[in-house]
């Protein structure tokens, strides 16, 4: 999927937020990201489990 990421977005920067699943926090994807040196959100910056604070949310719902 990264190539792809890369191909549509080319010099934009873009931010990476993954989801709680455990392949998402595992050290080995953690890891990767950073070698790849893909800018994301890392598991200890993300916001509690609630929909009402998600900043995917205000992206999407504060450009509408």
């Amino acid at each position: 999927m990264l190539p792809d990421i890369r191909a549509v977005c080319h010099h934009y920067r873009w931010t990476l937020q993954q989801v709680g699943a455990p392949a998402h926090t595992a050290r080995t994807t953690i890891n990767y990201l950073k070698k790849e040196h893909i800018n994301f959100i890392e598991p200890h910056m993300w916001p509690l489990n609630s929909p009402d604070i998600s900043p995917v949310d205000y992206a999407i719902w504060g450009a509408l």
